[in-house]
């Protein structure tokens, strides 16, 4: 087993599996998306899963099954528990993809995995498929073989009902569930284990609710659990879900909140470790103030990192975006956009991504380099505390460092000039009441001059001049009664200026 990789994801054959170890107790998640001859399949008898449950998944931990799919079994009740239920999948309008009745050929629909990285007891991958007249990707991420994230998005080209489920085993016979739906929490036990979940979606209009539903645990044997349902009515939904299992007498504190209009955070403290979760609905880049980061910024749907008791990062994970920022310094900066997780131990960094084309990869490090192997590496230099990495469209690259610190200086960590950055949110909705929040970025300290204008150059709003230090800032102007149309944003320095345009619709 020691030489057995602990993770794996298998596109052609549909399943992603993620182990946190080899133990009997260790955490155990694996997920569906199959398509293609993989999911039409079936046995010359005619037997076989019919299910449509393309990214479905399961979660095992403490010798304990967690979360649960219904099962299927011999019996006379066979239809409604393997053709409805949907387990753990995204309904749209209350229904999940269209199965077909027992006997026939087909069913479901395809689903093609992407994106999968793997490395150690952590790794992540994309699901995306279409049913209902609507598109779903489920982005799913374990972190250090103990959290399981899932961010969830759902469109459709007209207003429908998403409804995100979780299908704990709590049932009467095995455990309990308990839910605090105004913090967006769920908790399932199961003998001397807790499923701690946390549902929230990025426009913060998510309600949530309790169903009853059937499962089989063994042939011809029914059980109960309870479900959590959690909806948004719209075009577009973004579910983030963190579920995280513990024994029930460890103490687990979660809480997690829309700190911008499109972005949900998380945070999650146990006894052995933080989890900060965020994902950006936005497609933009966003900044935000964390509770044990202080200024993180980045332009990733999904950025997830595990951090020590005491605050400090050991691995990140970071999903379709090209940059990371703590407090204005990069701490990984991308030429092209990755799925990467960067798992940092003291004397040794590992680092793993995908991507569409080859990148250039700057990391901020904190110890000079005294080796680097592994695949997908060209080529790598080291200037300062900044680290360049060439790498193919698949990288798995272990970085040693030895005993000896960087120099304090920062290395290309400031612009060499005035820089607009993230305009959020964009477009803006004309008639609403918000504010457009404009960052960007000096090289030194200077006084600096922010100004909204129309296409004429007439400005509609001055900020007043301020003397503000290198780094990145904030500006923030209310623009509730500013008619639909295309302005300017105009930033003045001592040394230079830039400007930007917006849309208003």
């Amino acid at each position: 087993q020691d030489a057995l990789p602990l993770s794996a994801v298998m596109p052609d054959a549909g399943y992603a599996v993620f182990r946190g170890g080899w133990e009997p107790d260790a955490m155990y998640v694996a997920l569906i998306g199959k398509h293609g001859l993989a999911r039409t399949h079936r046995s010359p008898v005619g037997s076989g899963h019919k299910q449509a449950n393309e990214t479905a998944f399961i979660l095992h931990a403490g010798g304990e099954l967690l979360a649960t799919e219904p099962g299927y079994h011999s019996s006379d009740e066979r239809t409604p528990l393997i053709f409805a239920d949907h387990h753990n999948v995204i309904l749209v309008d209350g229904k999940g993809a269209d199965s077909t009745s027992f006997g026939s050929f087909l069913f479901g629909v395809d689903a093609f995995m992407e994106h999968g990285v793997v490395a150690g007891n952590s790794g992540m991958v994309s699901i995306r498929t279409r049913y209902q007249e609507a598109d779903i990707t489920r982005l799913a991420a374990v972190l250090n073989g103990r959290y399981l994230v899932l961010a969830d998005e759902a469109s459709s080209v007209r207003t429908r009902t998403f409804t995100h489920q979780i299908h704990g085993n709590g049932s009467t016979s095995r455990g309990t569930f308990s839910a605090a739906y105004n913090e967006h929490t769920g908790m399932w036990t199961a003998g001397e284990m807790r499923l701690h979940a946390v549902v929230h979606d990025a426009s913060g209009t998510v309600s949530h609710v309790t169903q009853e539903r059937k499962h089989a645990p063994s042939s011809r044997r029914f059980d109960t659990h309870e479900a959590m349902y959690s909806s948004v009515r719209g075009q577009r939904a973004v579910f983030h879900t963190v579920l995280h299992a513990a024994h029930q007498a460890q103490d687990v504190q979660a809480y997690t909140v829309n700190p911008l209009e499109g972005v949900t955070l998380t945070h999650i403290r146990s006894a052995k470790d933080q989890l900060l979760s965020v994902v950006n609905g936005t497609d933009g880049s966003i900044t935000l103030h964390t509770p044990v980061l202080g200024a993180v910024e980045t332009d990733a749907f999904g950025l997830f990192s595990i951090l020590e008791t005491a605050g400090r990062p050991d691995s990140w994970m970071l999903d379709g975006g090209s940059f990371i920022r703590l407090d204005g310094r990069m701490l990984l900066s991308s030429s092209q956009s990755l799925h990467a997780a960067l798992l940092m131990e003291t004397d040794t960094w590992r680092l793993v991504t995908t991507s569409g084309k080859p990148a250039d990869i700057l990391l901020r490090v904190p110890f000079h380099v005294y080796d680097i192997n592994g695949s997908g590496v060209r080529n790598w230099d080291l200037q300062g505390n900044t680290l360049t990495l060439s790498v193919d469209e698949s990288s798995d690259v272990s970085i040693t460092f030895s005993s000896m610190p960087t120099s304090t200086e920062d290395i290309q960590l400031q612009p060499e000039r005035l820089e607009i950055h993230a305009l959020y949110p964009q477009p803006l909705k004309a008639g609403t009441v918000g504010t457009l929040t404009v960052a960007y970025e000096l090289p030194d300290a200077t006084t600096v001059r922010v100004v909204l204008s129309d296409m004429l150059g007439r400005p509609l709003r001055i900020l007043p001049v301020a003397l503000l230090p290198a780094g990145i800032h904030h500006a923030r102007f209310s623009v509730a009664d500013i008619p639909p149309g295309v302005y300017n944003i105009h930033i003045e320095s001592g040394h230079s200026g830039a400007h930007r345009r917006i849309v208003i619709q």
